[in-house]
């Protein structure tokens, strides 16, 4: 499978929702190395499964306390819920971190998203998922983002 293919694939996920650039995630065909399309495929079962548990806590949690049944275990490692408080506050780098959603999230439909998981490290691309957890509310997660490292204090040039 190829990051292609796995776009292709989102609709398998019925508590997820890919709201992304699908030309960044794609991007990621032409720069892969190892098992990035690997590990993205396992964090978007994990989330699939964390989202259909309705359960009350974040994502990491979840990852750290897996329930008995869990058919799909992500690294709560791999797993960041907040930005620094430096990226959070750099204009620009924040306007990267924020990602079209539906309307029924934000009036604007972009949400500045947090949330993110480690696809793959080793090199300047090192992509990351970022995603919203509104399972509170709709019972879905927003992906917003598959795509390359977005800057931050030891990205920026």
């Amino acid at each position: 499978m190829n990051f292609a293919e796995l776009l292709a694939r989102m609709g398998e996920f019925p508590h997820l929702r890919f709201t992304g650039n699908a030309k960044r995630t794609r991007e990621l065909d032409a720069q892969c190395i190892g098992n990035w399309v690997a590990v993205a495929w396992d964090a978007l079962c994990a989330l699939e499964e964390y989202a259909a548990s309705r359960t009350s806590c974040d994502f990491r949690r979840w990852c750290e306390n897996l329930p008995d049944s869990c058919q799909h275990p992500f690294p709560s490692g791999k797993v960041t819920m907040r930005e620094s408080e430096t990226v959070a506050n750099h204009h620009d780098w924040r306007r990267q971190r924020t990602f079209p959603v539906p309307e029924s999230i934000t009036p604007t439909a972009r949400l500045f998203m947090q949330s993110h998981l480690r696809i793959g490290s080793g090199n300047t691309v090192s992509p990351r998922l970022y995603f919203h957890d509104d399972t509170a509310n709709s019972g879905l997660v927003y992906v917003g983002y598959i795509g390359a490292h977005l800057d931050n204090t030891h990205t920026y040039r």
